[in-house]
């Protein structure tokens, strides 16, 4: 359970930060572009990675044990 949390923890992080580079702010209004195509669909394919990740950290101890 612990090793699926921090997986989704540190998979977040990851997507937030890119979120955030991806989108430079406005220097005048501080305000974000919306995400690009290709923006949006790397972002949507890490939270799946990540979700799968925790997913596996989550049910793989219990198969083998």
């Amino acid at each position: 359970m612990i090793g699926a949390a921090i997986a989704f923890a540190i998979g977040m992080v990851l997507i937030i930060s890119d979120w955030r580079m991806s989108t430079p702010p406005d220097i005048k209004t501080k305000k974000r572009p919306p995400l690009s195509p290709t923006d949006k669909k790397r972002l949507r394919d890490m939270f799946l990675w990540t979700i799968g990740v925790a997913a596996a950290a989550y049910y793989l101890p219990d198969m083998f044990s």
